[in-house]
């Protein structure tokens, strides 16, 4: 992971900016480094200025500057390790061959090590101090006893100039690498505190969030759930009791043939399949809205409207459904119950029709919706020219029927003779009830010949009928056949006064009227 900036700021520490932790590293490494050039630097010039320092510890200290200077570029390329591996072990080992170049321990090169340890704490921390003070001394123990056989060169003991720049390099620059380490050690601490404080807030910001929507879904009437992608149910709101009558418990546990009626599961199928669709076309994702019916515990549904909300992951696959089930039960019921109140409104209307159009006694037509439908014959022939023709026919003798058996058995006879008349019509012919005894029928395409033979088929079948108790009856009959230019008053009175006449014939006959009166 390389530092994201514009362009290498040598004097500057670089930035990982997605790993704050390997910034921080960055920072120290690059501080020890700046140290060590500054004290590798000063050295040189200890040594050139003092002249009675050997010309390879100038070498060995150059040579060290050079790997420091390389140190920084792999800094900014991002290879920590490089660097400190050159902090510590190229230094210690550059530390050495020079103490060795200089032939004694006595030099101030020596003190160097206390400087090499304050570099090793800073990088690796206590690992740093335990094997930094082990080396060093373990090390310094080995030069005594080297340079007390004799085995180091023959050394310059005089002291001047190199000793003073040396000493006091060594002094500024642990007391600047140990600023430097308390300064970026103060920092972290803060930013530690800073960021302790804002996650205790997150975290305090959180369970408040938490709480207020737990008291949301425990208190709300609605169900809120979720449910993963492969169906299971991984959360329900304490609402769902009142619902249907489970614990959010035992809903969870249940699986989609358990929760919904079949033609609600089909609905669930249908809109995973548009889903995913529209994920593999790169089509934004629906929100699912429907009724859908749910299974209660007691073994009845209810229903409930459902919205449905897929969450998608970064990469558009489905993480997990969240959904909103609001029951519907009292909706559902006033609808029902509107439904009852038009059906019971249409049968009532119906009987209220069927009063005002139908005698009640035989439930054949009566009066009033004999006249519009005559009313509508008449308009038909005179649009299409075709005949139609009124019987007219009245009950012979039947007050005696009523005297002698009583109205219960005279209504009887009405009501049979309204069926033996039917059976005589066809299906165009319009039968009803004048009033009384009196019967009215509406024969279209029946000009007065066929109204004749209509009526006698009529007549021979009411004298043939046997009716219960009262035995043998007869009927009057007037034809007449509607005239143009004539009204419905006209055409009725002609019928009408030729059953009259058929009655002052000896009655069980059938009289007609070919001419328009007056």
């Amino acid at each position: 992971m390389n530092p994201q900036r514009e362009g290498p700021n040598w004097l500057a520490s670089p930035i990982f900016r997605e790993d704050g932790e390997k910034t921080q590293r960055a920072a120290l490494v690059h501080a020890a480094l700046l140290f060590s050039i500054a004290f590798a630097v000063v050295a040189l010039i200890a040594i050139i200025v003092g002249k009675n320092v050997p010309a390879r510890t100038f070498v060995i200290v150059f040579l060290y500057l050079l790997l420091l200077l390389q140190s920084v570029r792999w800094l900014h390329a991002g290879k920590l390790g490089y660097c400190e591996l050159t902090l510590t072990v190229g230094f210690f080992v550059v530390l050495t061959a020079a103490i060795i170049s200089l032939g004694t321990i006595r030099a101030p090169a020596t003190a160097v090590y206390v400087f090499w340890v304050m570099l090793a704490v800073t990088i690796y921390r206590l690992p740093g101090l335990m094997i930094g003070a082990t080396v060093s001394s373990m090390t310094v123990l080995v030069l005594i006893l080297a340079e007390n056989m004799g085995m180091l060169p023959q050394p310059n003991l005089s002291v001047g100039m190199t000793q003073w720049l040396m000493l006091t390099a060594l002094y500024v620059m642990t007391a600047s690498l140990a600023y430097y380490t308390s300064r970026i050690t103060a920092e972290a601490l803060k930013q530690s505190r800073v960021e302790n404080q804002q996650r205790i807030q997150a975290e305090n910001e959180l369970r408040l969030s938490e709480e207020r929507h737990r008291l949301i879904a425990h208190f709300a009437k609605d169900v809120i759930w979720t449910m993963s992608p492969d169906g299971q149910i991984t959360y329900i709101s304490p609402s769902i009791e009142a619902v249907r009558g489970l614990t959010p418990e035992e809903a969870m546990q249940q699986s989609i043939d358990q929760i919904l009626t079949p033609e609600s599961i089909a609905l669930v199928q249908n809109y995973f399949i548009q889903l995913h669709a529209d994920i593999q076309a790169g089509r934004p994702v629906q929100t699912f809205r429907g009724e859908m019916e749910y299974l209660c515990k007691d073994g009845s549904t209810v229903w409930c409207d459902v919205m449905v909300q897929p969450v998608l992951s970064s990469e558009g696959k489905v993480i997990e459904l969240l959904g909103v089930s609001r029951s519907i039960a009292e909706h559902k019921r006033l609808l029902r119950e509107l439904a009852n109140a038009k059906a019971a409104t249409e049968r009532a209307n119906a009987e209220l029709h069927s009063l005002a159009t139908t005698d009640s006694l035989t439930g054949i037509w009566n009066r009033r919706h004999f006249e519009q439908a005559a009313g509508i014959a008449i308009a038909q022939a005179l649009r299409y020219q075709h005949p139609v023709s009124m019987l007219v026919l009245d009950i012979d003798h039947f007050k005696e029927v009523n005297d002698r058996y009583g109205h219960q058995v005279g209504d009887q006879v009405l009501i049979e003779l309204t069926k033996v008349i039917g059976r005589a019509l066809r299906s165009t012919d319009i039968l009803a009830r004048w009033g009384g005894e009196e019967f009215v029928v509406v024969a279209e395409y029946c000009d007065t010949s066929a109204a004749m033979q209509l009526a006698e088929k009529i007549r021979k079948k009411v004298e043939a009928h046997s009716f219960p108790i009262v035995g043998s009856v007869t009927i009057s009959l007037g034809v007449a056949e509607f005239h143009a230019e004539e009204t419905l008053d006209a055409w009725f009175g002609r019928a009408d006064q030729a059953v009259f006449e058929a009655k002052n014939s000896g009655r069980n006959t059938i009289r007609c009227s070919s001419l328009p009166i007056g």
